[in-house]
């Protein structure tokens, strides 16, 4: 019997580890990267936001030779608004040793480390953003940091899909939440739901012959999916989000009536090393400013899970 040698008794074999990273979680901020930018300049962020008078039919009519006459009610109102600046922090540590030995799919464990901090800040300011539902003042040695009011907090206008329960979005509890908000003058353009209401949204259009279909090169493409839907009060982009805390609740918003308010701008920084450690932060403070309350909405109690 001859000899031989065969991997099986090999202990020399490299191991087949491909030398590339793959990032899994999903790090999609669409909310706050769609929003407009303005500056804080304190940690306390106000800004005024003027209401006109209602018209009225006839309002404005004067006969010749009247005398001119003047009402504080004609007059528009200014309304003081604030929101709390909140400050994000991002952290990272890397052991020096790790950081110089060799690894797959990176060449500097620190580098890679910072760049998944800046991810988490990103999503973060998304999370709190769509649910922070009351602001805190936070004090001083206690850990609890200011708190900024998201989305839910200032939502001026609601309306309900089912009386009790839940029940799938339609068409007919949908725009009975963008009618409230059209006829404050505040019609919505965005609208933000959960991935499975989503899908509800995707079967207004819906089946069988119902279903369009797109030749694309010669391809026949059958698609059920909204993602910009014309409604009778304004043309609205569906927002499917993972970040939604509440998911039987829909938001919609008037895109130019928010903004981010940033104090400092989110900024890596090296922070003392901790022995043999390397550390590194991410810090940046910002809230959210809304202009009108109105333009902002909730459908409450929308079906978010099968049977649900």
């Amino acid at each position: 019997m001859s000899a031989f040698w065969d991997t099986y008794q090999s202990t020399a074999q490299k191991l087949d580890v491909k030398d590339q990273l793959h990032m899994l979680s999903p790090q999609d901020t669409p909310v706050s990267q769609g929003l407009g930018r303005t500056r804080a300049t304190g940690v306390i962020h106000e800004w005024l936001t003027i209401t006109m008078a209602s018209a009225t039919a006839q309002g404005l009519v004067s006969n010749e030779g009247d005398s001119f006459t003047y009402a504080s009610a004609d007059m528009a109102s200014e309304t003081r608004r604030q929101n709390r600046v909140q400050t994000f922090v991002s952290t990272w540590k890397v052991a020096g040793i790790t950081n110089a030995a060799q690894a797959y799919g990176r060449t500097n464990e620190f580098a890679l480390r910072k760049m998944i901090a800046m991810k988490r800040w990103k999503t973060a300011v998304e999370v709190d953003l769509l649910d922070n539902s009351a602001s805190g003042a936070g004090s001083s040695g206690s850990g609890n940091g200011r708190l900024m009011n998201g989305l839910r907090a200032q939502d001026g206008l609601s309306a309900t899909a089912a009386t009790t329960g839940s029940a799938p979005i339609d068409e007919e509890n949908l725009n009975s939440l963008l009618q409230l908000m059209y006829e404050q003058e505040a019609a919505a353009d965005k609208v933000v739901c959960a991935p499975y209401v989503k899908r509800q949204v995707s079967r207004l259009v819906g089946a069988g012959p119902g279903i369009p279909l797109i030749i694309e090169n010669g391809a026949k493409i059958l698609s059920n999916s909204i993602d910009i839907y014309d409604t009778d009060f304004g043309r609205v982009q569906f927002i499917p989000s993972i970040r939604l805390s509440v998911k039987s609740e829909v938001i919609a918003y008037r895109n130019e009536y928010n903004k981010l308010a940033v104090l400092r701008e989110p900024s890596a920084r090296a922070t003392p090393n901790d022995g043999d450690f390397e550390t590194g932060a991410i810090v940046g403070d910002l809230t959210f400013e809304y202009l009108s309350v109105m333009g902002l909405g909730r459908l409450r109690r929308v079906q978010s899970a099968g049977g649900a």
